[in-house]
C-alpha cells in the first residue's frame, strides 16, 4: 500500500466539494500488483460511510478487485486512483489474495 515509513503522506491530497454540497477529502494513490495475480481490496464495513476506493478510473466503492484472467501483458500492471474520505483519517483496509486476508492501515 502507498505509506512508507520514510514518507507517511498521501500524495495530491485535496478536499472538494461533492454534488451535494457535502466536504470530502481525495488522496491520489497508484496502486501496482503482478499481472497475473488475482486480489481484492475492500473496505472493512465499520468505515464504509467514512471511506471510499477505486482504481482504473471506475467509480468510488468499497471494494476492488482484480481476477487472474483479466488480460495483462507484462509482469507487472498498475493503476491510477485512491481513497475518498469524508474527514482525514487513518483508515484500516482488507487486502485478500491467494486465499489469505490481511488489514493494512492507510
Amino acid at each position: 500500500m502507498p505509506a512508507s515509513s520514510t514518507y507517511p503522506y498521501a500524495l495530491q491530497t485535496s478536499r472538494r466539494d461533492g454534488v451535494d454540497g457535502e466536504p470530502y477529502y481525495f488522496a491520489k494513490t497508484g496502486l501496482w500488483w503482478r499481472g497475473d495475480g488475482a486480489f481484492e481490496i475492500a473496505v472493512p464495513d465499520d468505515f464504509r460511510d467514512r471511506l471510499a476506493i477505486s482504481w482504473r478510473n471506475g467509480d468510488r466503492s468499497p471494494t476492488f478487485s482484480v481476477s487472474a484472467d483479466c488480460d495483462i501483458t507484462g509482469e507487472w500492471a498498475g493503476a491510477p486512483g485512491g481513497f475518498w474520505v469524508t474527514e482525514p483519517m487513518c483508515a484500516d483496509i482488507i487486502v485478500r489474495s491467494g486465499g489469505v486476508e490481511q488489514r493494512e492501515t492507510i
